[in-house]
């Protein structure tokens, strides 16, 4: 009696492993262990006629957080990773190279995923409804070649969003290159010494003059925390938001210090939609993406939160829109007030005394 308990014991243990096989020449098995399911053979798995309830992890798929499908797996039948809701990330095989409809559909949760081998062949909505991935890696072809492919069958779409990072052949990611920002000083402040301030244009009436312009303070770096310069005459979009209210203008920075990766974002000045006035005593979150001549996105960062306005903002009479080029502060330094005399030259006992002041 023993002897067959063991031996059923070995039999039942040995199912989580068994080949499920097309053939002699095609055969593969599974493990799921701590959530990573792992096929590991030679040959597909299913065809394009099998069902999501015919693979044998189906029972399993909640407890699925991750997926690999070994080298050796030349192809994916229909719908073997369907509604694996836990899912975040899946790896194929650089065999693996045809794949029939709904491969991964209603994965929710799914992250990122890794194609080693050269795709030949993409059925129908393999992504359906898993759109929450942002990351695409492709070996072999080219961006366009794989979009192209997923082209040939309806319900792909998922693939050409602009949110995606892409990496090719494992080169660097394709799409836009992380930067940081964060606040500097006062996050938010009333600068006098604003370019777009009548104050300081020449000839300025007491009436056109305005005490100040309310300003967004960023701190912008690259992802290792060095300075970065981005070109302000690019489309900039920032975007504001508190609680459940957001909004995303599109202006560029009217100044920029890289000594102090300090870009000023004067969002009182825009009109209608491209106009953000802060309120006193409010933390706003920020993000700022920066795109191309061609629409595309070159930079973005993370959303992040820090920015308080700690004074009433103040707004132009009449807005005015920021100019499109960035205007060099007076002076790099701490954003202060700063007096320096300069030049006491003296030539044959006449002494001259330049004074330039300065102030930010």
């Amino acid at each position: 009696m023993k002897k067959l308990l063991a031996i059923l014991l070995v039999a039942v243990m040995a199912l989580g492993v068994l080949p499920f096989a097309a053939s002699a020449e095609e055969t593969w098995s599974y493990t799921l262990v701590d959530g990573v399911l792992t096929i590991t053979g030679t040959g597909a798995v299913g065809t394009k006629d099998t069902q999501e309830a015919d693979y044998p992890w189906h029972d399993k798929r909640a407890e699925i957080t991750e997926i690999v499908v070994s080298d050796g797996i030349t192809e994916l039948g229909a719908r073997p990773f369907s509604n694996c809701t836990a899912l975040t990330k899946i790896t194929f095989g650089k065999d693996c190279v045809t794949f029939a409809q709904d491969t991964m559909s209603y994965c929710g949760a799914l992250e990122e995923i890794v194609f080693n081998g050269t795709v030949e062949s993409i059925g129908q909505g393999i992504v359906y409804s898993s759109g929450n991935f942002t990351k695409v890696t492709i070996t072999g072809q080219t961006k366009d070649e794989f979009i192209a492919l997923t082209q040939v069958k309806p319900y792909n779409t998922d693939f050409e969003r602009d949110t995606i990072t892409w990496t090719v052949n494992g080169d660097e990611p394709e799409g836009p290159v992380a930067i940081k920002i964060f606040p500097k000083f006062g996050k938010w402040e009333n600068w006098i010494n604003s370019p777009n301030n009548p104050k300081n244009v020449p000839g300025a009436t007491d009436d056109e003059k305005q005490p100040g312009v309310t300003q967004l303070l960023v701190g912008i770096s690259d992802a290792n925390d060095a300075k970065i310069d981005i070109d302000a005459a690019l489309t900039w979009k920032v975007t504001i938001s508190a609680g459940d209210e957001s909004k995303t203008i599109t202006m560029a920075p009217a100044t920029k210090a890289l000594d102090y990766n300090l870009y000023r974002f004067e969002t009182c000045l825009g009109e209608g939609e491209n106009q953000f006035v802060p309120v006193n005593g409010t933390d706003y979150t920020v993000q700022i993406t920066v795109l191309g001549e061609d629409g595309a996105e070159l930079y973005k960062s993370e959303a992040v939160s820090g920015f308080t306005c700690p004074m009433d903002p103040v707004v132009p009479e009449t807005p005015v829109d920021p100019p499109v080029d960035p205007v060099d502060p007076p002076v790099t330094g701490d954003a202060t007030v700063m007096i320096a005399v300069l030049a006491v030259v003296a030539l044959f006992g006449a002494a001259v005394v330049t004074k330039k002041v300065f102030v930010k």
